[in-house]
């Protein structure tokens, strides 16, 4: 889903609620990440040297005998057993990066430096159909906190004329798990724009919460176990 930005993404930042409409000449995509990766998962099946492996689950990084390389990995399936897959080269997107550390644990290195940055944050995020009878001159609202409450939330379109509502709070509070918590939450900001907009529209699913309690760096650059790879 298009959105002009400036123009019909609404800022409301404190002092300016809202910020200045304008037409900053560029468009945001809005979409669910399971949209994202049905399309790309669509476009590299169009690749005829990229074959996927559905239903499986790397469980390990598979070291050389001299525990200097990565030679492959170990899956798990998903209707039992698994299978080792030999590569000579191998991405570990993980996220959390927790197969390296796990390699690293049982090779007997130590892992690296790591600095951490608390965050301290809690999110919860809901999925609502947009009432046919709104009006559609703001496509969706970014609304940042104040310094004092560290309370926040975004409304954007999604893929079947529905919205994402997501909502921020900080210094360990608690997000909301209940639809009617989520909209006291909602109310509790500093304007109702984003209450107003879901107060009677029809919930998709349940609320669904996180927390990021910090941002973890790793200093791998550091380490001197792998020998470095040569392109």
């Amino acid at each position: 889903m298009p959105v002009r930005v400036g123009s019909e993404m609404m800022i409301e930042s404190p002092g300016f609620d809202p910020f200045p409409q304008r037409d900053l000449g560029f468009d945001q995509l809005c979409m669910t990440r399971p949209l994202i990766e049905s399309v790309v998962r669509r476009f590299l099946q169009q690749q005829a040297n990229i074959t996927l492996q559905p239903s499986c689950r790397v469980t390990r990084l598979l070291a050389a005998d001299d525990r200097t390389t990565v030679v492959g990995v170990r899956c798990e399936m998903l209707g039992g057993g698994s299978q080792e897959i030999a590569a000579d080269l191998v991405v570990d997107a993980s996220s959390r990066g927790t197969l390296t550390l796990e390699l690293l644990d049982q090779l007997g290195t130590p892992r690296p430096e790591e600095e951490e940055i608390g965050a301290d944050i809690g999110y919860a995020t809901g999925t609502f159909e947009i009432p046919q009878a709104l009006s559609r001159d703001r496509l969706g609202v970014i609304h940042r906190p104040t310094a004092e409450s560290g309370r926040s939330a975004m409304i954007s379109p999604i893929e079947n004329n529905c919205w994402h509502v997501g909502l921020n709070a900080v210094h360990y509070e608690k997000p909301p798990e209940s639809l009617d918590d989520f909209k006291a939450f909602l109310k509790s900001l500093r304007t109702l724009t984003i209450y107003n907009a879901v107060k009677d529209a029809v919930l998709v699913g349940s609320i669904h919460r996180f927390r990021l309690p910090g941002s973890t760096r790793r200093r791998s650059r550091r380490l001197r176990i792998f020998r470095p790879v040569s392109w």
